[in-house]
């Protein structure tokens, strides 16, 4: 399913309760660019009318998470059992300690969503007294956390390229995508209103060659030769409008290269 990445970590928790009954669970977001960490969903916590105590309660969430996503290793608290080491080892322990006590937990499980090494953030499930993980539990929550941090991954990808994709559409400069015989597969609509079209389908199947000629004598599909053999190809052409006319413009043209092999080229053309 498309979610947003709020959906997903909703859902997710929602549905992990039911399986396993938890009491309490968070996912906190990492996000890189101000190297905080966000909740994104949580579930089972009693309200708090005190503002300062709720802060002081996230903060020791976002340290456990915090200690979990630079440890790259689950992290298992359990209420009443020491734990032996220093500094880095143990900087999550005194959050947990805390929020142990704060909400009578008996266990605390962090588990760092991580996909080929990039941090997206940490799944928190937490238990009161009298209920404990079992090893099917433990053995759930890490495929659960992989399932997550997969999910994460992949809506950040499909944003980006959105985020992408309107900048091209809005964009008043005239860009258009052909597949390796030089057919046009996208054109945004400057493109159209530079070549006076109405439509994405007049032009949509077409080679891109129709829409312009060079303005030596060079055959206008040598454009795409040098474009497969070089890369990228930068020049003046003379673009033919749907009515027949002529204007000048400049097309830089680039080879989008795939795992096996060239894909499409992409262009850009401004009219001089």
């Amino acid at each position: 399913r498309s979610y947003t990445i709020d959906q997903l970590c909703s859902t997710t928790l929602e549905n992990l309760r039911d399986v396993i009954g938890y009491d309490m669970g968070d996912i906190l977001i990492y996000n890189p660019e101000n190297n905080l960490l966000s909740s994104y969903a949580r579930i089972g916590y009693p309200h708090m009318e005190d503002q300062r105590k709720r802060n002081t309660v996230d903060e020791w969430k976002r340290g456990i998470a915090r200690a979990a996503i630079i440890g790259k290793e689950p992290l298992f608290f359990v209420k009443g059992e020491k734990k032996e080491g220093t500094g880095d080892e143990l900087s999550y322990y005194n959050y947990a300690s805390e929020l142990a006590a704060e909400y009578n937990l008996q266990e605390i499980y962090a588990i760092p969503l991580r996909t080929k090494g990039e941090p997206h953030g940490a799944l928190l499930i937490l238990t009161r007294h009298g209920r404990v993980f079992s090893e099917e539990d433990r053995s759930l929550l890490g495929g659960i956390s992989e399932g997550i941090a997969g999910g994460i991954a992949k809506i950040k990808v499909e944003e980006e390229l959105r985020v992408k994709a309107s900048a091209v559409e809005i964009s008043i400069n005239s860009v258009l995508m052909a597949d390796t015989e030089g057919k046009l597969t996208y054109v945004n609509p400057a493109f159209l209103k530079m070549w006076g079209y109405d439509r994405e389908k007049e032009v949509l199947g077409r080679f891109c060659t129709e829409f312009w000629k060079q303005m030596d004598e060079t055959g206008a599909e040598d454009i795409l030769i040098a474009v497969q053999e070089k890369g990228d190809w930068d020049g003046e052409l003379i673009g033919v409008r749907k009515d027949s006319s002529e204007f000048k413009l400049r097309l830089s043209a680039s080879l989008i290269i795939g795992k096996k092999g060239p894909l499409q080229f992409v262009a850009a053309a401004v009219a001089e």
